[in-house]
């Protein structure tokens, strides 16, 4: 997820992205809950289509009784004092609502779970390219495998060739910096070109040829 975050005088990042927080809420409840005396390991792992928790340690009730009602049974109770004492966990139990909500905000999906009598897995679907876009441009942004961000604006491109790099910043939720970075790793591909100046100019995808 590459999105754009400041740091506080306090040293806390101020996320704009809403897949931040919950992925955030998700770690700090995976070690909160965690069961450190189990042969298992508590483990993120990375895939192209979706991001996934898995944590040793069964639920203390019913999921759908902790989902509803406002229960906060940390199976780590020192750790969960830590992570509140600096703001990062609350005393109500709202974190599944807040690993919820804000996932769905960030990409209109919804976390799925998988529980276990001994572990939970919890996975957050990515985002993939749109496939009103075309299948030529889905093979271009395949072949890159740059990460999203390279996906993202190749779509954006897609829809407007005439876009502007604070434009796609501000689309993507990333630095303008970060946008430029990522358009040269495009060019130097040649898989974008820049036609015309900066200003009056246009984007060509080599599709567009």
């Amino acid at each position: 997820m590459d999105v754009y975050f400041t740091l506080t005088a306090e040293g806390f990042g101020e996320e704009l992205s809403p897949g931040l927080v919950s992925i955030r809420e998700a770690l700090v409840n995976m070690l909160m809950h965690a069961d450190y005396f189990s042969p298992s390991r508590s483990r993120i792992r990375i895939f192209t289509d979706r991001i996934e928790y898995y944590n040793p340690g069964g639920l203390p009730k019913p999921f759908s009784e902790l989902k509803n009602k406002d229960i906060s049974l940390p199976r780590n109770p020192v750790l969960a004092k830590l992570f509140r004492m600096v703001k990062l966990a609350e005393n109500a139990g709202f974190g599944l609502d807040k690993i919820d909500d804000n996932w769905r905000a960030y990409n209109n999906t919804r976390p799925e779970f998988l529980i276990e009598f001994d572990s939970v897995v919890l996975s957050f679907k990515l985002e993939t390219i749109n496939d009103s876009v075309g299948d030529s441009v889905g093979d271009i942004a395949s072949s890159t495998r740059e990460g999203k961000t390279t996906d993202k604006i190749i779509r954006l491109v897609a829809k407007n060739r005439e876009i502007t790099a604070p434009e796609m910043a501000k689309e993507i939720g990333i630095t303008i910096r970060s946008v430029e970075r990522n358009l040269d790793k495009l060019k130097k591909l040649g898989l974008l070109k820049r036609i015309g100046p900066d200003n009056g100019g246009y984007w060509q995808l080599v599709s567009d040829k």
